[in-house]
């Protein structure tokens, strides 16, 4: 991830079904976005919810294909609760992080 990406998210609920997980998955991954679930969202509680995320340079663009992803999943009947693009400015993970932590050692 780059200065100046924008990281689209799009939180589906899945009834806690892992069933419904699977099939997600399956249509998140057509798509060509990373799929992910979390157990007890920041923002919406308790529960386990499925995302949809990509990463664009371009902000029309992010918006764009975030409204579009999020539309085909509604029209194959998923329950879409969030739709979120974030103009990311710094961002490390943990394999950066162990990256440069080496480097200094």
């Amino acid at each position: 991830m780059t200065k100046g990406d924008w990281e689209c998210h799009i939180t589906i609920d899945t009834n806690n079904s892992p069933e419904a997980h699977e099939k997600l998955k399956e249509l998140v991954e057509l798509l060509h976005w990373r799929f992910s679930k979390i157990d007890g969202d920041p923002a919406l509680g308790q529960g386990v919810r499925c995302y949809a995320t990509q990463l664009y340079h371009d902000k029309d663009v992010a918006v764009y294909m975030t409204v579009n992803a999020a539309s085909f999943f509604l029209s194959k009947g998923w329950i879409v609760v969030r739709r979120k693009v974030e103009h990311v400015i710094h961002d490390t993970n943990w394999a950066d992080s162990e990256k440069i932590y080496y480097k200094l050692t």
